[in-house]
Formats: C-alpha cells, sequence, structure tokens
C-alpha cells in the first residue's frame, strides 16, 4: 500500500483557448474599425466561452495512491489493486496507469479510465500480471483533468505504486534432477587436504606433523603438554553462478536464467556450498559467496534485482575490469552468448586455475517466425557465431551445455560435474 499523497497540478491552456481570443478580440477590433456593431454578434459565442472556460484558473490539488493486496509473487501470478483519486470540485478526469516493463495490464487493458463531470473520491479497481522476475514499481497514476468546458488543463503525475518482489518460477527439483545427480553436487568440492575443515571434531595430544596453528593453548596449559584441535574434512566448496542478463529484455531468457540459477544455487546450498552471484550486462552487482538460510535470502535478492536491472535495457553497460572470484570457487556462467564479453571474461577465469562450467541459453523458440529469406540466412549465420564462441570455450577446456524450455539443472548439473573433474591448469596471475 501506498500514502496518499497530495500533489499540486498547475494549469496549462487548452489547444481552443488562444483561437477562441483570437476570434473574439479580432471581432471586436473590426467592429469598431468598421462601425459595424453587427460583428460584435460574431464575437458573443466565443466570449461566452471564455467566461465558462476560464471560471476555475488556479493550482488543482489532487490525492491519489495505488494499493495493491500484496508485494510478494511469483512470475504469472495476478496482483489486484486499486486507484483511489480525490480533488476538489467536478472535473472531467483522464486518469491513467503507466505500468513498468515487469508488469502488464490485465484488468482494464489498456489501464486508462475516463471520467465525466466527476466528484471525489473515486476508486479504480486494477488487475496487474507479472511478466518475470524482478523488483517492479506496480505503476504510476497520471491524470489529465479539466472543468466541464473548460478551457483550462490539468496533468501530471499524482502517484507511484509500491515496489514489487516478483519470484522466479521455481521448478521442482524432483522433476529437474534425478536424485543421483542432486547427490553428485555434493562431491564436486572435495576437500584439498584431510581434516582441514570449520566445524570441530576432537581434541588429542600433539603428534610431529600436527600444525602449529591448530595447537589448543588451554588444553596444553592444563595437562601441561601441548594438545591439538581435529577437525571434520571440510567437503563443502565455493560456488560463483554468473548471470549474463545482457538478453536486449527479453522476458522469456530471463526468466530461464532465474530459473536455472535459483535451481543451481539451492542445490548447492543443501549441498553446504557457499553460493555467490554475480550479474552483467545491466548495473554491477556482487554476492559473495556465503551459506546457509541467510544466504538463501540475500541470493533472492539479489536475484530479484539483477532481474529489475535487466528490464531496462538502457542501463545494460559492461564491467571492463577484472572480475573478482575467489581462487577455489567453481564458476558457473549462464548465458546466451550475445556478447563475445562473456567468453574472454570465461576464458581469463580459466587461464588463472579457476573450474568453470558455461550453460548456454537458447532461445531459438522464442523468435518469432522468419518473414523472408533474408531472415532465415541471418539466423544462419547468427547461430554459426554462436558456434564457434562455444568452440572458443570448449577449445580451453571448459564444459559447455545447453540450457532450453527444459532440463534446466539436469543439463547444468551435468556440466558442473565435469567440471569438478577437469584438470585446471594455472597459466596467469
Amino acid at each position: 500500500m501506498t500514502e496518499s499523497t497530495g500533489k499540486v497540478l498547475s494549469p496549462r491552456r487548452d489547444g481552443r483557448l488562444l483561437p477562441y481570443v483570437a476570434v473574439a478580440v479580432g471581432a471586436l477590433v473590426v467592429a469598431l474599425l468598421t462601425g459595424k456593431p453587427a460583428l460584435v454578434a460574431l464575437a458573443v459565442p466565443f466570449l461566452l466561452a471564455l467566461g465558462v472556460g476560464l471560471a476555475r484558473t488556479g493550482p488543482l490539488r489532487v490525492s491519489a495512491r495505488l494499493d495493491v493486496d500484496t508485494t510478494q509473487l511469483l512470475e504469472g501470478d495476478r496482483v489486484h489493486g486499486a486507484v483511489t483519486l480525490d480533488w476538489p470540485g467536478r472535473l472531467d478526469l483522464e486518469v491513467l496507469v503507466r505500468t513498468p516493463g515487469g508488469m502488464v495490464a490485465v484488468q482494464p487493458d489498456p489501464l486508462r479510465w475516463t471520467l465525466s463531470a466527476a466528484t471525489g473520491p473515486v476508486r479504480l479497481p486494477v488487475v496487474l500480471g507479472a511478466a518475470h522476475w524482478g523488483r517492479h514499481v506496480v505503476g504510476e497514476v497520471w491524470v489529465r483533468a479539466r472543468a466541464p468546458r473548460g478551457l483550462l488543463v490539468w496533468q501530471g503525475r499524482v502517484a507511484v505504486g509500491p515496489t514489487l518482489r516478483v519470484l522466479p518460477q521455481v521448478e521442482r527439483l524432483n522433476r529437474l534432477l534425478d536424485p543421483a545427480e542432486s547427490r553428485a553436487v555434493a562431491g564436486v568440492h572435495p576437500s584439498p587436504r584431510i581434516g582441514d575443515g570449520y566445524e570441530f571434531a576432537e581434541l588429542r595430544p600433539y603428534t610431529p606433523g600436527d600444525r602449529l596453528r591448530d595447537l589448543n593453548w588451554g588444553a596444553t596449559a592444563r595437562h601441561g603438554r601441548p594438545y591439538v584441535n581435529r577437525h571434520h574434512p571440510e567437503l563443502s566448496g565455493e560456488v560463483v553462478i554468473v548471470l549474463d542478463t545482457y538478453t536486449d529484455g527479453t522476458t522469456e531468457v530471463l526468466a530461464r536464467v532465474a530459473r536455472a540459477a535459483w535451481a543451481i544455487a539451492s542445490v548447492h546450498l543443501q549441498a553446504g556450498d557457499r553460493v555467490g552471484v554475480i550479474g552483467l550486462g545491466g548495473r554491477w552487482r556482487q554476492l559473495n559467496p556465503a551459506g546457509g538460510q541467510r544466504a538463501r535470502y540475500q541470493l533472492l535478492s539479489t536475484l530479484l534485482a539483477i532481474g529489475g536491472d535487466a528490464v531496462d535495457t538502457t542501463s545494460h553497460s559492461w564491467v571492463p575490469h577484472r572480475l573478482p572470484v575467489p581462487e577455489s570457487a567453481l564458476v558457473i556462467a549462464l548465458t546466451p552468448l550475445y556478447r563475445r564479453n562473456v567468453v574472454q571474461v570465461c576464458q581469463d577465469w580459466r587461464a588463472r586455475g579457476r573450474a568453470v562450467a558455461v550453460a548456454v541459453l537458447d532461445a531459438r523458440d522464442v523468435l518469432p517466425r522468419p518473414t523472408s529469406e533474408l531472415d532465415v540466412t541471418a539466423r544462419r549465420l547468427w547461430q554459426l557465431e554462436i558456434e564457434r564462441r562455444r568452440a572458443a570455450l570448449t577449445d580451453v577446456g571448459i564444459p559447455v551445455v545447453s540450457v532450453g524450455r527444459d532440463g534446466l539443472a539436469r543439463s547444468v548439473v551435468t556440466g558442473l560435474r565435469h567440471a569438478g573433474r577437469a584438470h585446471t591448469v594455472r597459466t596467469g596471475r
């Protein structure tokens, strides 16, 4: 819900005002110059229209708010709300609700109302649909008002709706993954050193070969001889999911990015991994790897922010500097490969010894049917370019899988398992 706000609108002249003034003044001047009083009759209707039309000339204060029944929903869900308006006097009113790219009008369509000689307050019900995930403003309320038969207009934005959190439609993991595949993720990150973990296991006397940093100084002081702490092996690892949202605002592709990212992140968080996110294609956003329930909320919040940024294609840019990724992290890039920069940055991560897997979002099914031979040829050339970029990744040992409408997590997890087994060679800093 948004609080009711009062907006003061200044009057503007109607398109008829100047012609009416010109005709009335012209008729009076001609009557005076020619000495023909009959010409005054020509000016009378226009003078009357000006008198009625300019009866109200001061600023207009409009109170407005846009309420909705929920601020959190899933892709494809509907949100019910209402526009409430109030103003002094009797006015002819046009009301328009402008929605961002992530929301669509359901009822009425378009979100436009015309009120004749109405007095406030009025309540206008609306129904909106969530087109895709992200943070989206419900809409902006604009009005255009005039007095009945008036020659002045008051118009402007009078209210902004609340911000909605549209969550991605998460396909159930038991439909995305076979049980064996979901359990296989836990073995992607074997510990390089047995007993080197964070969870305490036991306290035992020091033996040659134990690390000095494992000494338990309190137990050593009590027993008079050195004791060391032992820990359970660390079987979890760090995963960084890279979302390339440079998709020209195609909502279906963005939805696939979200579903794949959330499904893969959920699997790795359940396996005890620490998951981070980097967003490309819009404003720079990064979530450092973390684990636990809190990481789920932070991850979802970051995904929503990335989705909201991706809607505004004018904000798309590329971060030129080298992107920071933990040394031991497994990098999962979800990308349509629309930009060569993604290939370059993945090759750079691989050269610096990171385990990298790339999931290419295949969006050919969302494209409209070609209408000419030129369209067919252009798409063939573009597909050849995508294949060339895929080959540039596989040539340096990066597993590449395709992500289409179905089997999102299945194909990506298979690629992750290959990435986890891949031998990484450090060739750069």
